[in-house]
């Protein structure tokens, strides 16, 4: 079981009640012994069961983001793993990215080539 159920403070209130939790997990479990037993008239069965429990999850990790807001040791406190543990920079990089690895992979196969604006083209009247 999650210990996002077993700690509080920070999880005084839940999104989804423990027994409702339970239960989703117990009819994943079911739903996938018989998809795995019984072959693919099972399967959706299984699919939806998959569905009801990840969207549950999804709830209860944006509870915990919400309760956390990015601390890392109340996430794990949570039952889950930070993803990242230190803030992005905002902006954009000063060159693009796109501009970089072309100019590396120009350097490997054309190193006497040079990376130079395209010209405009005007049209003539």
């Amino acid at each position: 079981m999650l210990t996002y159920y077993a700690n509080n403070p920070p999880f005084a209130t839940h999104v989804i009640p423990v027994a409702q939790f339970e239960q989703l997990i117990q009819s994943y479990i079911e739903c996938y012994a018989a998809f795995a037993n019984g072959g693919r008239l099972q399967k959706g069965d299984y699919e939806i069961a998959k569905h009801n429990l990840l969207a549950a999850l999804d709830e209860i990790a944006a509870d915990v983001n919400r309760v956390a807001q990015g601390n890392e040791n109340v996430i794990i406190e949570g039952g889950f793993k930070p993803r990242k543990t230190t803030r992005s920079k905002p902006g954009l990089p000063a060159v693009p990215q796109i501009k970089k690895r072309y100019a590396a992979t120009m350097a490997k196969y054309l190193p006497n080539a040079t990376l130079a604006p395209v010209p405009s083209i005007t049209p003539a009247l």
